[in-house]
């Protein structure tokens, strides 16, 4: 991928992502591994699966990459990212608990980052800037595994052990743009006043107030096109006809986006098929 060209993205699943403009590529929150429900929920411990991660960046052509960006720790989001950061040369860059599980997978300290609320990371033209916000209640109306990973954590390892860690909407700027990354559901009210962005790729799973997450995101911030993510069920191998979460209530979505926000494009996309991010 390489020479001056758009910005492009590949949905990778879940709320996975790689974007390149031909110069600087990078991912945010890559999970290829998508354990199976009975792993999770038995508490049985996990391996991160080299093979998909592997195959992914074979599809996309990728041999290096600048950043491994994670918006939070739980392991949908954090448990491969180390594996795509050692297998790419890739910086992997987060919250305190993001630093500990790739410290566990022996990723050089010369390659970890910590973030804080508000701080920006520069990469070739893009600068990527961390906002604080909430998780939504996915689970039975509660946020799953909260807390935060308080030591190195070396896989295998439980589902359980990757806390939350804080939630942090991830703001991309580029010359051609402005896109956000809001991998969950939840938020903090007026957590992007003051930010315009043209796109915003919106979890959908989860949530409780499908308004409230629209007037928080998308018109919050001017945004032009609402891209959805981590709507799939990200237990089984993911294919081309997408299976959705149960409860994801993608009619309601689709609703609510028409009555609040009737001049903002939903704009859906097909998994591990690059597409241009402005348009």
């Amino acid at each position: 991928m390489g020479g001056i060209m758009n910005v492009i993205a590949v949905w990778l699943g879940t709320a996975g992502l790689f974007v390149s403009d031909g110069q600087t590529s990078f991912f945010i929150d890559p999970y290829m591994s998508r354990v199976s429900v009975f792993s999770v929920f038995s508490g049985k411990r996990l391996i991160p699966n080299d093979k998909a991660v592997e195959e992914c960046l074979a599809i996309l052509k990728v041999q290096s990459a600048q950043a491994v960006f994670v918006g939070h720790s739980h392991f949908d989001h954090l448990m491969d990212a180390p594996v795509f950061a050692k297998k790419t040369g890739a910086m992997i860059i987060g919250s305190e608990s993001t630093a500990k599980a790739a410290r566990g997978t022996s990723v050089s300290e010369d390659k970890v980052r910590v973030i804080k609320n508000g701080d920006t990371v520069n990469i070739g033209a893009f600068s990527v800037r961390f906002i604080e916000g909430a998780h939504g209640p996915a689970f039975f109306g509660r946020i799953p595994y909260q807390g935060a990973i308080d030591k190195p954590l070396v896989p295998p390892a439980k589902a359980s052990d990757y806390k939350l860690g804080g939630f942090y909407g991830i703001v991309v700027s580029h010359p051609q743009g402005t896109f956000i990354h809001h991998g969950s559901a939840g938020w903090i009210d007026g957590m992007y006043d003051g930010i315009k962005a043209d796109a915003v790729f919106l979890c959908i799973a989860g949530r409780n107030d499908t308004i409230g997450l629209i007037e928080q995101t998308a018109l919050r911030t001017s945004a032009k096109t609402v891209i959805p993510i981590h709507y799939d069920w990200f237990f089984s191998p993911l294919d081309k006809s997408v299976k959705l979460v149960p409860g994801v209530k993608m009619d309601d979505f689709i609703g609510s986006m028409l009555l609040s926000a009737p001049d903002v494009e939903v704009r859906f996309v097909a998994p591990m098929k690059a597409f241009e991010v402005f348009r």
